[in-house]
C-alpha cells in the first residue's frame, strides 16, 4: 500500500513541476525569519521561503533544528507486516488475539489484503531480514484459526515482509522555528495502533498548504497550522500508545474500547 502512495505522490509531483533532486541529502541549514540557505550534500546551495521537514520517525532536520528534543521512544512492541493475494472471505478488518500476539488482516484491493501481526518485544533487538519470512511463519503457529493457518501458508519471498519496532514521538509545540517547520512522523511519530499515523501526516500537508495560501505572512501560517495541528496529533500519539500498554499488560478490555471508540469520532472531525 505505501509504495503504490508513493508511486502516486511521486507522479503527481513530477506533474506539478517540482524540482525534484535525488540522491542528496542537506549538510547546512541556515534559518533566519526571512529564509533558509540550505547547503546540500552535493556541494549546492540555494535559498528558500520556508523549508518543510518531513523526513520521519529518524529526522535529520528535527535533530539540525532542535537539537534537544527527545529521540524516539521504543514502547515494547513490534509489529511483522506482509501483503498477500486476497481471499475471498476477507471483505473487512479481521484480528485474532493471544496472550502476547495479535494478527489481522485487511483487505486493501480486489486481488490484495494486507496481514500484520503485534508482537511483545521486551528487547528492541535487531532482527536480521533474512528471517523474516520463518520468523513470521512460527509466530503465527500460534493461532490455529484455519484462516490464520491459510494465510501462513501463502507466505514466501514474495509477501514483501516487514518487521519494524514500535516507536513514538511527540514533541513539544512549536514544530517550527524562523522558516523551518517539521511534519509527519518527525514530530509526531505514533504506533499503529489507531491506524491514523500515516493519515495524520497528510493532513499535516493539506493544512500547511491551506494557511501558507490563506495568510499574509509565513510566521501567521506557520502559528495557524501549528494550533490546528498540535492537540489532535497528540490525542493519535497518546491514545495509541495507551492501546498499546493495555495490550502488552493484558489491561481493561472496556478502556480499550472506549478509548478507540472516542478516538475515531475525534478523527472523523473536521481539521
Amino acid at each position: 500500500m505505501r509504495p503504490a502512495l508513493a508511486k502516486i505522490l511521486a507522479e503527481k509531483t513530477r506533474q506539478a513541476g517540482t524540482n525534484v533532486k535525488l540522491g542528496i541529502t542537506f549538510s547546512k541549514l541556515e534559518n533566519s525569519e526571512n529564509g533558509v540557505v540550505v547547503t546540500f550534500s552535493d556541494g549546492t546551495s540555494a535559498n528558500y521561503d520556508l523549508v518543510v521537514g518531513s523526513d520521519g520517525l529518524l529526522s535529520q532536520v528535527r535533530k539540525a533544528v532542535f537539537p534537544n528534543a527527545q529521540p524516539p521512544e521504543y514502547i515494547g512492541q513490534g509489529v511483522w507486516r506482509a501483503v498477500l493475494p486476497r481471499l475471498p472471505e476477507v471483505n473487512n478488518t479481521m484480528m485474532w488475539v493471544s496472550q502476547h500476539l495479535k494478527v489481522g488482516v485487511n483487505p486493501m484491493s480486489a486481488d490484495s489484503m494486507y496481514l500484520f501481526l503485534t508482537e511483545n518485544r521486551v528487547n528492541n533487538d535487531f532482527i536480521e531480514p533474512s528471517t523474516f519470512l520463518s520468523g513470521l511463519k512460527e509466530l503465527l503457529k500460534a493461532f490455529p484459526a484455519p484462516l490464520v493457518q491459510q494465510m501462513a501458508s501463502m507466505l514466501n519471498e514474495t509477501s514483501l515482509i516487514q518487521y519494524r519496532p514500535l516507536e513514538r514521538v511527540l514533541m513539544p509545540a512549536p514544530w517550527y522555528k524562523n522558516r523551518i517547520v517539521l511534519i509527519g512522523d518527525a514530530v509526531h511519530a505514533t504506533t499503529p495502533h489507531l491506524a491514523s499515523g500515516a493519515c495524520i501526516g497528510i493532513e499535516d500537508a493539506l493544512v500547511l498548504a491551506e494557511e501558507l495560501a490563506t495568510k499574509h505572512t509565513a510566521e501567521l501560517a506557520l502559528a495557524s497550522f501549528q494550533k490546528r495541528r498540535y492537540e489532535r496529533c497528540k490525542m493519535v500519539v497518546e491514545n495509541s500508545g495507551r492501546l498499546a500498554q493495555i495490550e502488552i499488560e493484558g489491561g481493561n478490555k472496556e478502556e480499550h474500547t472506549q478509548i478507540m471508540r472516542s478516538s475515531l469520532q475525534a478523527l472523523a472531525q473536521p481539521i
